[in-house]
């Protein structure tokens, strides 16, 4: 007769085989913790090393694209030292520093040797001054009111009235219809500049219910033009200032209104003229 097999005996092999297997498992973790924090010390003393070491320092920033800002008023905002570590400047973190400049539409921070830090910039380029309430902004090409000014400040710039309430900000917009009409002004007016000029526009109001009122030469006369075929209207004021200078009228008119189809209505106190 077979002689049975003691079950308790080979439960309790098992039993320690298991707790032995765990006990190495768990020492086995614990070894792998510890060399991972004595790697990560070692990373973090060897990475404080290279920040204290003197050699790979910024010694050169380069800065190119500057119109409207100045090199102090950027360095100020990037906040890198001449001599910082290379090792410790985050590229991503100063192009967003940058970029939350309001004059700077993009910018490219990158390293061109190990010691000269380049940095790229695109400006935003103002087109008109918006005025809001007691304040002007100043608009880019694509509508955006990026920045405050005074108004009388940028003098190159047409000064728009009435086409934003008080409450406008920097980072808004103008309405669509009103930012459409704007850059329909904004490119006629170019064109006034560049070739027709006869007189400097200094400024412009914006009414919803009659269109643009622009003011023209030396004393201002205004000029009722609409919110349509702006470029057309120009180029007729254009020839009717011509016709007023050969007469030597120009200081008699006191008002202009092309909003009239293909004619005009001219203002103003005119010699009269006699028989014979």
């Amino acid at each position: 007769m077979r002689r049975k097999a003691n079950r308790y005996r080979v439960d309790r092999v098992k039993r320690r085989e298991k707790i032995l297997s765990g006990t190495r498992t768990a020492i086995a973790a614990f070894m792998v913790l510890i060399s991972l924090a004595l790697f990560s010390a070692a990373l973090s003393r060897a990475y404080h090393a290279l920040l204290d070491a003197p050699w790979l320092r910024v010694q050169e920033i380069e800065i190119s694209g500057l119109q409207h800002m100045s090199r102090v008023e950027v360095l100020n905002a990037m906040g890198v030292a001449r001599g910082a570590s290379v090792f410790g400047l985050k590229l991503v973190q100063l192009k967003k520093r940058l970029e939350m400049l309001p004059w700077i539409r993009s910018a490219l921070v990158r390293l061109d040797t190990p010691e000269r830090l380049v940095v790229e910039l695109v400006e935003r380029d103002p087109v008109a001054k918006i005025a809001a309430g007691d304040h002007c902004l100043l608009m880019d090409q694509e509508g955006s009111l990026f920045a405050p000014c005074k108004c009388e400040e940028h003098p190159n710039l047409l000064l728009i009235s009435g086409a934003a309430d008080s409450g406008l900000k920097v980072g808004s917009t103008l309405q669509r219809e009103v930012g459409e009409a704007v850059a329909g002004l904004l490119a006629a007016v170019r064109d006034w500049e560049e070739g027709l000029h006869r007189g400097k526009i200094s400024q412009c109001h914006w009414n919803p219910d009659t269109g643009f009122l622009i003011n023209v030469g030396e004393q201002g006369i205004p000029v009722q033009l609409g919110a349509d075929n702006l470029e057309e209207k120009l180029r007729r004021l254009h020839e009717i200032l011509g016709l007023l200078a050969e007469r030597q009228w120009v200081g008699n008119v006191t008002r202009i209104d092309l909003d009239y189809g293909q004619r005009a209505y001219v203002e103003g106190q005119f010699p009269s003229f006699k028989g014979i």
